[in-house]
């Protein structure tokens, strides 16, 4: 089984700032009908996110995102050089 370089930044954000997470897996070459209903881009990762409509898609946006809603220990730098 391959796994998804995209993919795991996005979980390794997640286990590294310790946030619970439920991870479902997509065949990549054969998405299923409801996950192309969710993320219309029908990329990897996506970070569906309670209360909000629509899903967060590529793994950047998504470790920024958790890294701002989650401060705790700063993954990413706030200083754009480094």
């Amino acid at each position: 089984m391959r796994f998804c370089p995209y993919d795991q930044r996005a979980n390794l954000i997640l286990l590294a700032k310790k946030i619970p997470f439920h991870s479902i897996n997509i065949h990549l070459k054969k998405k299923p009908q409801w996950f192309l209903e969710k993320s219309i881009s029908g990329k990897v990762p996506t970070l569906e996110i309670p209360g909000e409509d629509e899903p967060l898609t590529e793994s950047l946006v998504i470790a920024e995102y958790l890294d701002e809603k989650y401060p705790g220990d700063r993954l990413i730098s706030q200083n754009p050089l480094r």
